[in-house]
Order: C-alpha cells, then structure tokens, then sequence
C-alpha cells in the first residue's frame, strides 16, 4: 500500500511538473512577442501553383515562376493538408508569399521561422537559394518535427520593395505547413527556431538515456534473478523500453548521423523507428501486465497474441512507400486496439474475479499519465488542427514508465546478494572487459589500415585506367581537371582516337554515390563505354543508339547492384578543308555542356530545343530513357567545356552557388588562352569561391578546344 501511495503521488507531482513546464514555455513564447523586436508575419499571406520536379530551379526561372499569374491564395483550411490541392502520392507545390520590410528591420539580415511543414521543402528568396529540409526524391526524407529557420542576408534582400519568397514543397501523405510564420531580426529569428525544435525534436533526446539506463537495469534484474518466470516481467518491462527508444528516435530524425546523412532510405525508417515499435511495444505491455498478474496464458491467447503482433508488422514490411504506408496506418490501429483490449479483460478479471485490487491499481495509476495526455493529443491534433505543440503523449508515455520503475525496484533488495556479487567482482570484470575492448580496437585499427591501403591501390588502379590530363591531337587541344572528394572518384572520363593521332570522341560520365563501389563501377563503366563507342563508330551508328547500348549492356553487367551514370558522349568527325568539324554530342541526365563560338564570343548550352523529349539515366532498368542527339560544327578557336555537377553546384560559406554564369564569364574572358589555361583559370576561381568548405563532390571538366591543324606536327 506504501508503494501505491508512493506511486500516485510520484504520478500527481511529474503531471504538475509537466503542466508546469509547458506553461512556462508558453509563456516565454507570449513573452517574447512583446519584447522590442519586430516582427513580420507571413501567416495568411501566401499562395500555390502546382510545380514539376524536372524543373531546374535557376535564377531566371525562379523570376518567371514568381510573376506568374496563376498563383491562388492558400484557403486557412487547406494549410494543414496541402495534399488536398496536388494529391497526395507525391506531388510538388510552389508557395509564395511577398513582404517589404520596415524601417527598423532595414540594412540587418533577417530569419524566417515555419514552426512546421511537411513533407520536405526547399526556400528561394528573391530568386536566390536559402536552404532545404528534408530532401526530394528519389532519395526524399521528410524534415520531421523540427522548426526550420532560415537565414535571410541582407544581400538578398530588397531595402525599399517588395521580397519574394519561394517554397517549393514536395507534398507526401498528409503535407502542411503551420500557423505562426514569421520573419524578424536573424538572431531572434534562430533563438525562436531553436527553442521550439527543442520542444518539439531535440527534447525527446533526453528520454533515450533514461530510457537505455532503464533497459539496462531491468535486464540486470531479470538476468540475475533466481527465479526467471517468475520475474519475466522484468524482461517483458526491458523489451517495452528497448522499442520505445526505437519510436521516439522518429521525433528527432534530423540528429541521428544515419538519417541525417541518408544511410537509410525513409520509408525503411517509417517501418523500423515508428510502425514497427509501436506493435511491440504493445505486445511486450500486454505480456508485463499478464506476467505482473501472475496469470498463465492459454495456447490460444498466446497464440492470437502472436498474430496480432506479426500479422500487422508482415503487412508494414510488403509496403512499398510511404503513401500506402499511411493509408493504411487507421487500419493497422485495429491491431493496437486489440491489444488494448486484451489488456483490459485481463485487468477486468484480476480486478472482479481475482481480487488482485493492488496489483490493478497499480497499473491504472502509471498508466493514467499516458492515457490522459494520449487523449489530449487527439484533442489537439485531431480536434484544433494544431502541429505547434509536441507530443504529449511521448511525455506521459516517460512518467508511464517512471511510475513501473519505482513499483519494479520495490524487489531490488531481493536481488541484493546478486549485487554485492557484481560490486566484489566489479573491478576484475572491468579489466577483463578493458582487455577484450583493447583487443578488439587493436584489430579494428589493423582492419582499418588494411582497407585504407586497399582504397589507396583502387585509386591508383583507377588512375592508371584514365588518360593523361593533357593531350593534343590534330587540331585540338584537351586540358582536364580531375579533384576526387574522396581517395577513389565516382567521376571517369575517357578519349578516343587513332594511332595517327586523329581524335574520334571522348566522353566524361559520374558515378552515383561515393567511396570504393562508386570507383569499382568507373571501372566496369569505362571498359563498356570504350567497347560500346569503338564498336558504334566503324559501324556509323548514332550517337543515340550508342548510348542506349551503353544503357542495355551496363544493366546487365552490374546486376543488382543500385548504382547508375549520368554522362555526355561526344563523337568528333575528320577536320575538313574549311577547317570545320562536325560534332555530335548526346547526354544522359547530365549536365548541359558549354560552347564557347569564337565567332560570334557567346557562350550556349548544347542540348536539345525541346528538353521534355531527353530523359533517363545509365544503369536504371526500371526507367525508360530518350536520349537525343545534338549536332553542331566547331571552327577554330571554339571551347567545348564538359563538366560533373560538383562545378556549378559547390557553394560558400554563405550558400552561394557557384553557378554557370561564372563559368560562362570565366571562358569568354580566357578565351585566348590555351585549354591548359582555362581549366587552370577555372579550378583556381572555384576553389576561391568555396574558400575553406571546399568542395562537397567529386569534380571533373575537360576543356576542348578547336587548334591549328599544323600545330600538331610542330610540336611533333
């Protein structure tokens, strides 16, 4: 009766704190709305239009796509639900909203704070990139649950007119975007972001010691007891906590490394941090509660149990994506309920036929916390459409388990022969177990060693299969620039010519992803690149056809494996008499390469008018693809420049890209030079550009220019 009474009081003093917190926290934010800073509020002022995702978001297509008239104000009902407008299988959206900024805020930098929006969503400011949260396909990930702030540089900014802000938002299941949308001076404005991410993400952090502590120590108590089923319930209370820790991980996604870094594709994390969990968390409480009972289950509960729990997690792990996986959520909820249920027989009949009165109201006082909040959480969510607070349910769900941990440890002194054991023997286990962690290191670091001398030799086999980074042939010029991110580069490229020196083509193609499987595929990709255009030429096929054969083969030969290639493929005709060369050039999801005509000094990209008919990658079996052929002629003194996407999308410290309009500058203003110069002017520029970031992918250009024929005997 003591530890009842202790348990409810426990229970009555955490739900006090908690209301307590909450209202301080609350507090601090009305506060804060009075203080002397100004604020801009955006809320009822945006708009939407539909949006694509092959679009290329540059400057001057952001500026269209802000003067558009189509854009329709965004109904208040419809901000908890985007999905309504575009659907909900994974649709994009542009939201729009205008603002002029006052007196005081002018000539500061300001912040943006959207206390939520989902699914994932990246933010232009007067045409220029700010930042995204989450990502879009094909690797999308949601932004989760914490505030985005985004940084707005006074040099983006319009002092005396209007700003434009542009979010575009990959709509997924239930997408929205919150109340409470404001703009104001920057530190302010991260001070704001920062303290409700804590609230609503970074807080659940905290949980997970307390809850791995009490894992740990359950696990003790059921290992060292004598007598083990009796005590199951110590293991059943460790499992509870063991899955929760796995469910709360969902609510700070962004700071764990493996999602951060997209280690794990998000419909994989859906199932296994958030659906997963949830029905063994209520399996593994129902069996506490039998266990804690001392009731013996019949084969058939146990049996209807065991269903309830895998039936529901087999049909979670055939789900595909990330829609079906929400549409069926209110039905998997039928499973829980049932859980629910069985639960409440057994406490019905303790509590009516087996009199266990004290062992019943001790589960009803710990889990009041849960119940009550759960139902709190329906009222906010469900009832006021309300996305600003956090869960409560989470917090009721800790004094939940608090409430069980003061009841368990009442047997603690039971175990007190178990524990001055571990106490006598701690100091030797503790070596025995330093040994071991030593030994374990001393192989980890030889392994380690090992696989970086393995990386070093892939990287010199690799480099050894590419050609030189300067080359003449009749009539050209070729300059390249080869940087990996990392020891083995994802990026190849390769020329092809004859034993007169004549060039017949070259090719420049990017390896998806990074590291050692990345430069194994180069290898694989050069040879079918190299076999596939040797082949192609003497026959006189397409450039087209070449590629799609490139295609086929490179399916075939990497199996299973999920890498695949963009890339260009250029094949280069004999210099005529007029000093002309024709030119075919075709790509593959890749960059658009750059012409330099040195006839009339402008800079134009090489592709086809009409871009919707080119599409596809190498190396996607599932994807259809259309690769169109582009042809043209090159005179002399003309600069093809072929380049990886770390060139134009490496950014500095204030999240600028570097962009094509610098390298198209940089080539008019270098024109004269050789093509050793030029891939030299450009490197150098880049790397000032980026400063101490560096650069964040592998990067690769060749530079191609047209030469005097006669050269090449001269330098012979």
């Amino acid at each position: 009766m003591k530890s009842l009474k202790k348990v409810f009081k426990y229970t009555v003093f955490s739900l006090v704190i908690l209301i307590l917190s909450f209202s301080l926290f609350g507090c601090t934010e009305k506060d804060r709305e009075n203080d002397d800073f100004d604020t801009i509020t955006l809320d009822g002022t945006f708009s939407w239009t539909y949006a694509y995702y092959d679009e290329v978001e540059n400057e001057s297509y952001l500026d269209f796509v802000a003067s558009l008239k189509d854009f329709l104000p965004l109904d208040t009902s419809k901000r908890n639900n985007l999905s309504e407008l575009v659907g909900s299988v994974g649709s994009y959206i542009w939201l729009k909203t205008e603002f002029e900024i006052p007196e005081n805020l002018k000539d500061i930098n300001l912040g943006l704070v959207i206390p939520y929006l989902h699914f994932s969503d990246t933010l232009y400011l007067n045409g220029k990139y700010i930042w995204r949260y989450g990502s879009f396909p094909p690797n999308y990930q949601g932004a989760q649950y914490q505030s985005q702030y985004f940084f707005l540089p006074k040099d983006y900014l319009n002092r005396d007119g209007k700003n434009v802000i542009l979010i575009k938002v990959f709509c997924l299941g239930n997408s929205s975007i919150s109340e409470n949308v404001i703009i104001t001076e920057d530190e302010t404005a991260e001070t704001i972001s920062n303290n409700r991410t804590f609230w609503t993400s970074k807080i659940y952090m905290f949980f997970e010691g307390g809850l791995f502590c009490s894992l740990l120590l359950f696990l003790m108590m059921f290992f060292f007891s004598k007598d083990k089923k009796k005590n199951l319930h110590y293991l059943d209370f460790a499992i509870v906590n063991f899955a929760t820790m796995f469910f709360l991980t969902y609510f700070f996604a962004p700071e764990v490394p493996w999602f951060a870094n997209y280690k794990i594709p998000y419909i994989t994390f859906m199932k296994v941090s958030l659906c997963i969990p949830s029905f063994i968390i209520m399996y593994f409480v129902t069996s506490f509660v039998v266990s804690f009972l001392d009731y013996k289950e019949s084969a058939v509960v146990k049996k209807l149990r065991l269903v309830l729990l895998l039936l529901p997690i087999l049909i979670i792990l055939f789900m595909k994506d990330y829609v079906n996986l929400t549409r069926i959520c209110p039905y998997m909820m039928i499973f829980l309920a049932l859980h629910f249920f069985i639960v409440f027989v057994y406490m019905a009949f303790a509590f009516i036929r087996d009199k266990k009165h004290m062992k019943c109201h001790i589960i009803t006082i710990c889990y009041s916390p849960f119940v009550l909040t759960f139902v709190a959480d329906l009222i906010i969510r469900m009832g006021f459409n309300n996305n600003l607070l956090p869960f409560f349910s989470v917090f009721g769900w800790q004094l939940t388990i608090i409430g069980f941990i003061i009841i368990l440890t009442r047997d603690f002194n039971k175990m007190s022969n178990q524990i001055d054991y571990l106490n006598e023997n701690l100091k030797a286990e503790v070596i025995k177990k330093t040994e071991i962690i030593s030994d374990a290191n001393r192989k980890l670091e030889q392994e380690l060693n090992n696989s970086n001398l393995d990386l070093k030799m892939a990287a010199k086999v690799q480099q050894k299969l590419l050609p030189k980074t300067i080359a003449y042939f009749k009539g050209w010029q070729i300059a390249v620039a080869y940087k990996p991110l990392n020891i083995v580069s994802g990026d190849l490229y390769d020329f092809y010519h004859d034993d007169s020196g004549a060039i017949k083509g070259l090719s420049l193609f990017d390896v998806s992803g990074h590291g050692l499987a990345s430069g194994l595929i180069t290898m694989l990709a050069k040879n079918i690149i190299f076999k596939s255009f040797e082949s192609s030429f003497e026959k006189s096929e397409s450039l087209s056809f070449t590629l799609e054969k490139i295609n086929r083969t490179f399916c075939e030969e990497k199996g299973a494996v999920d890498n695949y290639l963009t890339g260009v493929l250029v094949k280069l005709s004999p210099i005529s008499e007029n000093d002309e060369c024709k030119v075919s050039l075709v790509r593959a999801s890749h960059p658009y390469p750059l012409l330099f005509d040195a006839f009339t000094g402008d800079v134009r990209k090489i592709g086809p008018e009409n871009s919707d008919l080119q599409y596809g990658a190498i190396g996607l079996s599932d994807m259809p693809v259309s690769f169109i052929q582009s042809d043209f002629t090159m005179k002399r003194n003309d600069i093809l420049l072929l380049y990886t996407d770390g060139l134009p999308d490496s950014i500095n410290k204030n999240f600028e890209q570097f962009g094509l309009e610098r390298v198209e500058k940089l080539l008019i203003e270098n024109k004269s030079k050789t093509a050793t110069e030029i891939r030299d002017v450009i490197i150098s520029e880049l790397e000032k550009f980026c400063g101490e970031l560096g650069l964040f992918d592998d990067l690769s250009l060749i530079v191609l220019k047209r030469d005097d024929v006669s050269n090449y005997f001269d330098e012979l």
